[in-house]
């Protein structure tokens, strides 16, 4: 699970083709997760093994659309929370996002998040939840 900052995907064309492009990619390397976004704010899950997830982390590490790439929780899980998306998407109001991240305020930047060695399975539950609730819009 990590949080990012988005640089230059300014509109719903830009968005539509990454998310398009990262569900292939995500489906040809059996990735499966969970993308929500809140302004110029990212937080996703990512599931699958241990090397490809951190192959995947490495190239959004160094995607020039990321900025302040900030892991919050690294670990094995039990079971995918997210095994039917290839990468489910929603946006949330700032509220929402600061409720589903729980870890500090997303309006400010460069504050260090705590990094988890266990994915936080409060967290994960309440994305399962929010998700649930909302419609995948592209």
């Amino acid at each position: 699970m990590y949080m990012s900052s988005s640089v230059g995907v300014t509109d719903e064309y830009a968005l539509k083709q990454i998310l398009t492009r990262s569900r292939a990619k995500n489906e040809e390397h059996h990735i499966t997760g969970m993308l929500v976004l809140s302004g110029d704010k990212w937080m996703q899950v990512l599931e699958g093994t241990r090397e490809q997830v951190a192959a995947m982390f490495q190239t959004i590490k160094q995607d020039p659309r990321h900025s302040n790439v900030c892991k919050l929780a690294d670990g094995p899980i039990t079971q995918r929370a997210f095994a039917d998306w290839s990468m489910g998407f929603t946006p949330a109001s700032p509220g929402e996002f600061e409720r589903i991240v729980g870890y500090f305020n997303p309006s400010q930047t460069g504050l260090p998040a705590p990094y988890l060695s266990q994915p936080a399975n409060e967290v994960f539950e309440l994305l399962k939840e929010f998700s649930a609730g909302q419609k995948d819009l592209f």
